[in-house]
């Protein structure tokens, strides 16, 4: 909703056509300041004007001729519709006293003509560097704020350079509470966890109960081929000779 636009459909005297005063009222609803244009179908405008389709396109078209608006009719899409602000058909209600230009309801015609504030502007991913709270932040997320950045820029890259965002900081925290931490590397103690080489050549070279190893009741190649797969065990065999 303008408030500005709806504003400024009140100052117009439609000489007693209350329907086209709300069919002009229920555009005005649907303005949009930021693109000066207004895109309501004829449908809705029935419904708020509390009348027929038929009926919303004749007022449509005496508003036209009034000069109040300026419609570009476009096939299987919503109308749209421009405003002239700088018009006032009949007697204003500014000069009234209930609407005097002293008084802070008052809307003149400059105040119509004014630009709308500007959005803040968006910042592109590849301008921005982290700050160090940002990069604080990665950390007590378990990242590495170099590795997160990275990430991004990579990204980015990929899509051409051109994602910007109104707050990058924002992005980046989000960014990093999307990816998962690393997974701290699992240490092992070699102690205790014995080679199975090792285990292998030690029942190789243990004698059994006739005092044989079972070792050397292979064959030599079978023996050559044992040696060959166990490390351990070849080691032993050279250390033993």
């Amino acid at each position: 909703m303008s408030i500005k636009a709806v504003a400024w459909a009140f100052e117009q005297s439609l000489d007693g056509d209350a329907v086209a005063k709300l069919v002009l009222l229920a555009i005005c609803d649907r303005y949009n300041d930021e693109y000066g244009k207004a895109w309501p179908n004829i449908e809705w405008i029935s419904r708020a004007a509390d009348c027929s389709a038929r009926t919303v396109i004749r007022k449509i078209k005496k508003l036209e001729g009034i000069g109040l608006v300026s419609v570009s009719r476009r096939k299987n899409r919503v109308n749209e519709y421009e405003i002239a602000f700088e018009k006032v058909v009949g007697d204003s209600l500014s000069r009234d006293t209930a609407m005097s230009p002293y008084s802070d309801t008052h809307m003149s015609p400059e105040l119509y003509k004014q630009k709308p504030i500007n959005k803040r502007a968006k910042i592109k991913i590849s301008d921005w560097t982290p700050s160090e709270a940002d990069e604080a932040y990665a950390r007590s997320l378990g990242h590495d704020p170099a590795s997160i950045l990275e990430g991004i820029r990579l990204w980015d890259e990929a899509n051409g350079n051109v994602a910007a965002y109104v707050s990058p900081s924002a992005f980046y925290k989000q960014w990093c509470r999307r990816e998962k931490p690393p997974r701290a590397a699992s240490i092992s103690i070699a102690a205790d966890k014995p080679d199975r080489h090792q285990a292998n050549a030690s029942y190789w070279l243990t004698p059994g109960k006739d005092g044989v190893r079972p070792f050397d009741k292979l064959t030599p190649s079978m023996q050559q081929d044992r040696r060959n797969h166990n490390p351990a065990l070849d080691r032993a065999l050279r250390n033993a000779n």
